[in-house]
């Protein structure tokens, strides 16, 4: 059999306070509170940013910088050479699935792979090697999907 007991809280005894207890605050000026609401009335003009003159600077599209690592001459060689293997071994690749009845899947990579070609191309005319051999890595490295050579 169980029992069931019930425990009451232990009460604190009452501690008395006197008023005269009570800390001394001193109460200086006080700041004034600025208002948080603003009366209605006519609405407040909207602000018109004057145009700027027209100038070749405001006309001119400045190019992104270019943010690279210095390369020396013996990496960027390297870099410019695994660059255009990579883009060979890609296009080369894709070459083979020209013309053949492709899935969507198939599609799908072959339309990324055309992507990394793409943007290795635009690397390279920019002079940005490192880009250039990362993004024809990308693209060679996908391409081996439709290698004769798995």
């Amino acid at each position: 059999m169980t029992h069931v007991t019930f425990a009451h809280p232990v009460i604190p005894p009452a501690v008395e306070v006197a008023l005269g207890d009570v800390p001394e605050i001193p109460i200086g000026e006080a700041e004034p509170i600025p208002r948080l609401v603003i009366p209605r009335g006519a609405p407040a003009r909207p602000r018109v940013s004057a145009t700027p003159a027209p100038g070749p600077a405001a006309t001119e599209k400045l190019a992104d910088p270019l943010i690279a690592p210095e390369l020396t001459d013996e990496q960027l060689a390297t870099a410019k050479l695994a660059t255009q293997q990579s883009l060979v071994i890609a296009e080369r690749n894709l070459t083979l699935v020209r013309g053949k009845n492709l899935s969507p899947a198939q599609r799908d990579l072959v339309s990324k792979i055309q992507g990394f070609v793409d943007s290795t191309r635009e690397a390279m005319k920019m002079n940005d090697w490192p880009r250039a051999r990362n993004q024809a890595r990308k693209a060679e490295v996908l391409s081996q999907e439709f290698s004769p050579n798995p």
